[in-house]
């Protein structure tokens, strides 16, 4: 019996540190995709010639931001149905 908690213990736990690094993860790749998307604007209209070229990689990052933000939420979302099942 003791066994158990201990093994459902370290499950959860297991599952919390997976979830908080994913989140992490997410977090740090907006913050890069930010960040650089920024100073491509700046420069964008820094050197202005009449076109903005930075809308490019700015629409297709983001489009792998959202990819990223959407699987990042499924596996919480699995973690925390996954835990709730053990709890039962």
């Amino acid at each position: 019996m003791r066994w158990e908690r201990e093994n459902r213990r370290s499950k959860k736990d297991g599952t919390n540190k997976l979830k908080t690094w994913v989140k992490i993860l997410f977090f740090i790749h907006l913050a890069v995709y930010i960040a650089v998307n920024g100073f491509l604007a700046f420069v964008n209209f820094f050197t202005w010639n009449g076109y903005l070229w930075f809308v490019w990689p700015l629409f297709s990052w983001g489009i792998g931001v959202m990819i990223h933000g959407g699987i990042t939420l499924l596996i919480i979302y699995l973690c925390n149905s996954s835990q709730n099942g053990q709890s039962n």
